[in-house]
């Protein structure tokens, strides 16, 4: 009996060691070389980094970069009592970025929470994913 158990916290470990590799390094890992290919193919990799550190800092103060505020209140369309003959323009909607200067280490920290959060749904994904692979090799 105590061989059995021993054999089972074996079992259980090796799928935990191959879960735990498959979620959090092999999946994110395969994710990125896409990711990295593809951007590879639509251009040089640095020329992007270039031109968005350019976007980022023209015309800040030192410390500052650019960046957009999504926060303001979006103007509402007007509610028509009637079906319209014919149908005019569209009512003005706000832009979608508005523009505002923001403290670079904040917009470092806003830009790392965003790839952690990236990452943590990419591992969570494929948790899910090495589970139904594993349910239907056996």
């Amino acid at each position: 009996m105590l061989i059995f158990k021993v054999d089972i916290n074996r079992k259980f470990i090796r799928e935990f060691i191959s879960a735990v590799t498959f979620s959090l390094i092999k999946v994110p890992a395969f994710l990125l070389f896409i990711f990295v290919v593809t951007c590879y193919f639509k251009g040089s990799l640095s020329a992007g980094v270039i031109n968005e550190g350019r976007h980022l800092t023209e015309g800040a103060p030192a410390g500052m970069v650019n960046s957009c505020n999504y926060d303001y209140p979006l103007k509402t369309a007007p509610t028509i009592s009637e079906p319209p003959e014919l149908i005019g323009a569209a009512p003005d909607l706000p832009e979608s970025c508005q523009p505002a200067l923001e403290k670079a280490s904040d917009y470092a920290k806003n830009a790392d929470k965003r790839i952690a959060s990236i990452y943590l749904v990419i591992a969570l994904f494929s948790v899910f994913l090495w589970g139904a692979f594993n349910k239907y090799v056996k």
